[in-house]
């Protein structure tokens, strides 16, 4: 079942860096990017509307080349419910489709970088969670 998991995290990841190769190209073309705090927050603002319909509710940095993108509603995860480990094992599955589209977007833009994800503590919102990305 882990083998299977992880497998099928690994499939999912390599497709989102496909799909977002051809996304961004659009992008690549018609804007000017600068440094890598620039290109995250253009990331929070329009990419993620553009697969979300909504923009990213928190963004932090220490500075560092460390970001944490907080979404406390991703609508994929809404009707998942609470307190399930079974639930819980497929929301991350299906994490790892915007953690791979965040990291191939960023990819493309020359950045490359580490993106993973978790859910946020409060335990009672199965659609909140953040997103690590560290730059390299």
């Amino acid at each position: 079942m882990v083998c299977l998991i992880i497998i099928i995290h690994g499939i999912l990841h390599t497709c989102t860096l496909k799909l977002t190769n051809n996304i961004l190209s659009f992008y690549i073309l018609t804007r000017v990017l600068y440094n890598s705090t620039f290109v995250i927050t253009q990331l929070c603002k329009e990419f993620w509307i553009e697969v979300f319909r909504k923009q990213i509710d928190k963004l932090q940095t220490n500075h560092r080349g460390v970001f944490v993108l907080k979404d406390l509603e991703l609508r994929w995860l809404t009707r998942f419910p609470n307190n399930q480990e079974n639930a819980r094992v497929t929301a991350i599955q299906l994490l790892a489709f915007p953690c791979g589209m965040l990291r191939g977007a960023l990819a493309n833009l020359g950045i490359p970088s580490v993106v993973s994800c978790d859910f946020l503590t409060d335990g009672q919102n199965m659609a909140s969670c953040s997103f690590n990305v560290k730059i390299k």
